[in-house]
């Protein structure tokens, strides 16, 4: 089987990424690929190869990825999935991992996981309310990306150093707390 296949800033991109950073990128410009490919990576998958080299079936990380309910029930993460060998079927699954794809909507479910990789598609994570505080559990025990899509950052904001999530916090009425628990989580964030 061919080796995974990225355009050259999904794999700068990949270099870059780690634990707790926000992946911008437009409609489009490949975020969910190069999110599976870091978590490939990460679990000792290698990129620029002729062949495909697979992960470290010992030690691999679960995967959870939260996303809409409308990506979840359109299978639109199903298809990213392929070229890594990966599914949410068991016996798809080339590897022993769980591979989980929810909605927002359904995060609460997910507070309890531990040592587990996921990856936080459409970004959610706003006010003080039930998905923060689910967020925030995950977070604190798991590796962890967030994706964004540029569309809904204003321009000002999109080259400065402060998140999305950390921007969408200021504007509402939450305790100094909140914020200061999303912004010592969020450990960069990478434009695509």
């Amino acid at each position: 089987m061919a080796g995974v296949e990225l355009r050259d800033y999904q794999e700068e991109a990949v270099r870059r990424m780690q634990n707790g950073c926000i992946l911008c990128g437009g409609v489009g410009s490949g975020k969910s690929r190069t999110s599976l490919a870091y978590y490939y990576v990460r679990n000792g998958g290698e990129l620029g190869t002729d062949e495909y080299v697979p992960m470290d079936d010992v030690n691999i990380k679960d995967l959870y990825i939260i996303t809409t309910a409308r990506k979840r029930d359109t299978f639109e993460w199903e298809e990213e999935l392929s070229p890594f060998l990966l599914s949410t079927d068991k016996d798809k699954n080339l590897y022993t991992n769980k591979v989980v794809i929810d909605s927002w909507n359904n995060i609460k479910k997910y507070a309890d996981v531990k040592d587990a990789f996921f990856i936080f598609d459409e970004q959610r994570v706003i006010g003080a309310g039930t998905w923060v505080k689910a967020f925030l559990k995950i977070a604190k025990v798991n590796e962890w990306i967030l994706l964004l899509s540029l569309i809904h950052i204003s321009e000002p904001t999109r080259r400065t150093p402060i998140s999305y999530a950390v921007f969408c916090l200021k504007k509402k009425k939450i305790t100094n707390r909140t914020k200061a628990s999303v912004r010592r989580l969020i450990t960069s964030h990478i434009i695509i």
